[in-house]
C-alpha cells in the first residue's frame, strides 16, 4: 500500500529538486539521472513509511497498543490459567 504515496510523494520530489522550469530540458538531456533520483527518493520513503508502520505505529500511534499490553500483563499476573476465563465470565 505505501508503493503509491512513495512514488506520488518522490515525483514531486524530482521535479521540485530539478526546478519545474529546468525538468522538460534536464529529462531530455540526462533521462538516467532523473530515474536514479527518482528511485533514491522512492527507496528512503518506502523505507521510512515502512519503518513507521511496523515498528512506530504499532507501539506509539495505534489505538490498540494497551489491549494486547493489559491483557498479556492480566496473563502474567493470574495464579492459574482458568483465572483469566473464570473473570471474563462473571463480567
Amino acid at each position: 500500500m505505501p508503493i503509491q504515496p512513495s512514488a506520488v510523494i518522490s515525483i514531486f520530489e524530482v521535479i521540485a529538486s530539478s526546478g519545474l522550469q529546468g525538468t522538460l530540458e534536464l529529462a531530455k538531456t540526462i533521462p538516467g539521472r532523473l530515474i536514479s533520483t527518482f528511485l533514491s527518493y522512492f527507496v528512503v520513503q518506502y523505507g521510512a513509511l515502512k519503518f513507521y508502520r511496523i515498528a512506530i505505529y504499532p507501539g506509539f500511534g495505534s489505538p490498540l497498543r494497551n489491549t494486547f499490553s493489559a491483557q498479556l500483563m492480566d496473563l502474567f499476573k493470574a495464579a492459574s490459567p482458568i483465572d483469566l476465563p473464570v473473570k471474563w465470565s462473571n463480567t
